[in-house]
C-alpha cells in the first residue's frame, strides 16, 4: 500500500513540477504583444454637471520581462475637437490631442492586470504631462490572440482628468 501511496504522489508531483515548468516557458515564447485599441474617454465639459464622451483609438506595445511584469507604451488619438476648462488656465481647446505613455504592467493572475506609467498629450494648442493608471482584464483566445477590456485613469498634471473605457484586441509572439 506504501509503494502505490508512494508511486501516486510521485506522479502527481512529477506532473506539477512539468505544468510549472511549461508555464515558465510559455509566457519567453510570448514575450511581445501588440494591439489596437478602442476607447471612450469621458472629458469633463465646461458645465460641472456634463461630460463628453470622445472616441479614442489607441496602439499597444508591450514587452515582458518575466511572468508578471511587462514594460509597453500606449499610443492614443483622440479623434474630436472638444473644450476644456482647467483650473490654471480657463478654458482651452483641445484639438485631436495625442496622448503617447510608457507603462509598467504587473498581472495578478492570468486574467487581471494593473498598469501605471508616465505619458505626454500632445496638441497644437498645449501640452500636458500626465499619470496614467489603468485596470484591464485579458480574455485569452486561440494561437496567442486576446481580447483585453479596460478602465483608465488619465492625471493630466495641472489640469483635467479623463477615464476611458474600452477594449483591446491584441496577439502576443
Amino acid at each position: 500500500m506504501k509503494n502505490i501511496l508512494l508511486i501516486i504522489f510521485s506522479l502527481l508531483f512529477s506532473n506539477l513540477t512539468f505544468s510549472q515548468e511549461e508555464d515558465k516557458e510559455d509566457w519567453k515564447l510570448r514575450r511581445y504583444r501588440i494591439a489596437l485599441a478602442s476607447l471612450n474617454s469621458y472629458v469633463p465639459a465646461i458645465e460641472a454637471k456634463n461630460r463628453f464622451i470622445i472616441p479614442t483609438w489607441g496602439l499597444e506595445l508591450e514587452y515582458k520581462l518575466d511572468k508578471r511584469w511587462s514594460i509597453g507604451t500606449n499610443l492614443e488619438l483622440e479623434v474630436f475637437t472638444y473644450a476644456v476648462k482647467t483650473p490654471n488656465e480657463g478654458i482651452i481647446e483641445r484639438d485631436y490631442p495625442f496622448l503617447a505613455s510608457i507603462l509598467v504592467f504587473y498581472e495578478l493572475n492570468e486574467h487581471i492586470i494593473l498598469a501605471t506609467g508616465y505619458g505626454r498629450e500632445f496638441e497644437k494648442n498645449e501640452d500636458f504631462d500626465l499619470i496614467v493608471f489603468s485596470f484591464m482584464y485579458a480574455f485569452k483566445l486561440p494561437n496567442n490572440w486576446d481580447i483585453t477590456p479596460s478602465f483608465n485613469f488619465n492625471k493630466r498634471i495641472e489640469s483635467y482628468d479623463t477615464f476611458s473605457l474600452g477594449f483591446s484586441f491584441g496577439k502576443s509572439f
